[in-house]
């Protein structure tokens, strides 16, 4: 996205805003190839207004083809990124009650005063009864503008939810209301909120102004549209925006939705949860919808799969208001959960099984019904909270490509390994995460660090001071036990303040380091630092993160490691960007270090130079070695030990922070033709032959990278 349509936008400012005009700009103009953007949201790569303008003119007809391949391809990203899982929510209305006089909504204040009715304090808990006993675990509080019921009220209703919901396996709670202030949200969350959906309605303000101009806090256009801002700033993680398809043109609305979508991925690091309802008849209306602006069953399967293909880490809500059929449809256009598995609009399921005045026509089926048709269509229906934080895998990417994070390994580990031997597949996993240069271990045995030394040539193993004294490795693992040295202790603390750190394994009653993360979470605010990954945390375990400000990865260990790799080695911002520019400024800074070591080599340089090649040949002609990732040490060595020999202490940083990057890309070069091409280079250098040492390096780095781009996801 050009750097002045990203300011426009307010990118780069602290609200974000919508241009009508460039939104009909990009809608009016010449469409863009469909298979080519199609080929660019299966490479995940982010989409532009041009792109997501191209899909919206698809005519979405069963027999055209760019509509069945655009559903094909939003199905696939679904299923890549959030299997075949279908989460159950249930919402429960508190209240009819409203002050304002939305003319398309039953809630209208003054429509129909004899439908109003709002649940007592003892009437809510007999519904929360009722709702955590048909195993419900994500419940959305649904409330009008009503004027009886403010943030105190709120606070009572999500205590009591958030006290029921520990008494079993957890869950979460969702918040649907007019827009709060940031300091209310603030409060709402330390009494257990994880989300809140706010729609705007509408993106098109003259249509918002015009539908709205009789209401009272829902009057103004951009205090709404700032809604998610103050949600994220408040600390909550999990934000709704959508729009109520049917009051405008829905073209306008996708557009202006995607935008404020990618606002706040970039502002706030999060893809926002997505609901796109259709306007339905409401009970005792009279308001009249254009019939130009009515969206049919294709157009919002048009609509679903465009957004997850615009906003692929995005977890799309199906609406209660369509009927099975169609859900099954939208949810393999890309949808993520429902709620028509139990749904009222009345205020409450047992206290008003029936009202004269509904929001909205709706569809609900018993929860065994639902579950039946989501398994007859190869998904599988849990009423586990739904995972929104796996997109933060996102953010996690560059920290370890960076070399920004650390890596501990709890006796936790051990459980779920059933091959607790140095083969055993998630120990080389983790080796050869080649930027993860801090590793700290909480058990007894050996094997991880044997298989550390053994996939990367050698290591610093630290389990007391004396032991920080002498450090010959980049990697550092250290060995902890129930008591520290005071420097080792020292130095996890700083590696705690100064690095992202993945919790693998982790015994939340390890004392010692809890003492630091508390301390650490000080310091670092409501900046999020720690990564857990575990399967099935208990309710202490969720407590005991969420407290700590960190992210849970509720996936088994190995399946992450795989992802996480396979995630750094294909990434397309990665690979895109970051790969091309980094191997230009290697190759670049590689040519200039050989000429001066050429130049300016001693003897002890060449000495340490032939002896890394030495062992080079060595570890190449022992069978037990020639599998492993020793060479790369010796790779390391040599490259590093130029930079040193050329006498430019600059280039040896470079090299060795360029070296780290490029190598969590891949590892494919053949070690036999790369050692060849170093004794060629050391040649030259022993020679004092600048221009044949250039050239050395120059086809050298040429080999390694055309070797090194084909293990970069080709399509």
């Amino acid at each position: 996205m050009p750097i002045d349509v990203m300011e426009k936008r307010g990118y780069f400012m602290n609200k974000f805003d919508i241009d009508p005009d460039e939104i009909k700009f990009h809608l009016e103009s010449k469409p863009k190839d469909i298979d080519e953007v199609l080929e660019k949201a299966e490479k995940l790569e982010r989409l532009d207004f041009e792109d997501i303008a191209a899909l919206l003119h698809i005519d979405p007809n069963p027999n055209n083809k760019d509509f069945s391949n655009l559903l094909e391809t939003a199905k696939r990203i679904r299923s890549d990124i959030l299997g075949n899982e279908i989460n159950l929510v249930v919402p429960l209305y508190i209240t009819n009650y409203c002050m304002n006089k939305c003319p398309y909504c039953a809630f209208y204040c003054n429509n129909y005063s004899k439908g109003r009715t709002r649940l007592t304090f003892d009437q809510y808990c007999k519904e929360i009864e009722y709702l955590t006993a048909k195993n419900f675990r994500t419940i959305e509080l649904v409330f009008s503008d009503d004027p009886e019921i403010g943030i105190k009220e709120m606070t009572k209703y999500i205590e009591h939810l958030r006290n029921k919901l520990e008494q079993g396996e957890g869950g979460m709670i969702g918040l649907n209301s007019s827009p709060l202030s940031q300091e209310d949200y603030r409060s709402l969350k330390s009494m257990g909120l994880d989300i809140v959906l706010s729609w705007q309605e509408t993106y098109h303000k003259r249509t918002y102004d015009e539908l709205h101009k009789e209401c009272v806090s829902k009057k103004d256009f951009q205090y709404r549209l700032g809604t998610q801002d103050r949600i994220y700033n408040s600390g909550i993680r999990n934000a709704g925006i959508g729009v109520l398809l049917g009051l405008y043109d829905f073209k306008f609305e996708v557009m202006a939705l995607v935008q404020h979508g990618l606002f706040l991925r970039e502002k706030f690091d999060r893809f926002p949860i997505v609901g796109i309802p259709r306007l339905k008849e409401a009970s005792r209306t009279l308001f009249q919808p254009e019939q130009k602006y009515q969206v049919s069953d294709n157009q919002l399967k048009l609509i679903t799969a465009i957004i997850r293909l615009a906003l692929p880490y995005s977890h799309i809500f199906i609406s209660t208001r369509e009927n099975k059929d169609l859900i099954i449809d939208l949810l393999k256009a890309g949808g993520g959960s429902i709620s028509a598995a139990l749904c009222s609009v009345a205020p409450g399921y047992i206290t008003h099984k029936k009202s004269e005045l509904n929001q909205f026509e709706v569809f609900s089926y018993e929860p065994a019904e639902m579950e039946q048709i989501l398994g007859n269509n190869k998904f599988i229906p849990t009423y586990d909270p739904p995972f929104f934080d796996h997109i933060n895998l996102k953010s996690l990417i560059p920290e370890i490509f960076k070399g920004n994070a650390a890596l501990f390994i709890g006796s936790g580990l051990t459980s779920t390994v059933t091959d607790y031997t140095r083969n055993s597949s998630i120990f080389k996993k983790i080796a050869d995460i080649l930027t993860i240069k801090n590793i700290i271990i909480a058990n007894c045995d050996s094997i991880l660090e044997d298989t550390i030394k053994h996939r990367r040539g050698r290591i610093n193993l630290i389990q007391e001071d004396k032991d920080m004294l002498e450090m010959e490795s980049d990697t550092n693992v250290y060995k902890i036990h129930s008591s520290f040295d005071p420097l080792m202790f020292n130095k996890l603390e700083e590696l705690f303040f100064t690095r992202t750190i993945l919790f693998v394994g982790y015994n939340i009653n390890d004392d010692n380091i809890n003492a630091i993360i508390k301390k650490t979470k000080r310091r670092l605010e409501n900046r999020v630092q720690y990564y857990a990954i575990m399967r099935d945390p208990t309710e202490v375990e969720l407590r005991f993160w969420k407290s700590n400000n960190a992210i849970i990865f509720n996936v088994d260990i190995e399946p992450f490691f795989d992802i996480l790799t396979e995630k750094l080695r294909t990434d397309p911002i990665i690979n895109r960007y970051t790969f091309n520019a980094l191997w230009e400024v290697r190759k670049q800074m590689e040519m200039s270090s050989v000429s001066l070591a050429a130049r300016y080599r001693g003897i002890r340089d060449i000495e340490a130079l032939e002896t890394i090649l030495e062992r080079f040949k060595e570890a190449l002609q022992d069978e037990k070695t020639r599998e492993t990732g020793i060479f790369w040490g010796y790779d390391f060595d040599f490259h590093v030990g130029i930079s040193l020999a050329s006498g430019n202490s600059s280039f040896y940083d470079i090299c060795r922070l360029l070296y780290r990057s490029l190598s969590t890309l891949s590892r494919q070069a053949q070690s036999k033709e790369t050692l060849k091409q170093h004794e060629e280079i050391l040649d030259a250098i022993k020679n004092k032959d600048e221009e044949r040492a250039v050239k050395h390096m120059e086809d050298h780095i040429d080999y390694v990278r055309e070797i090194w781009e084909r293990g970069l996801n080709p399509r």
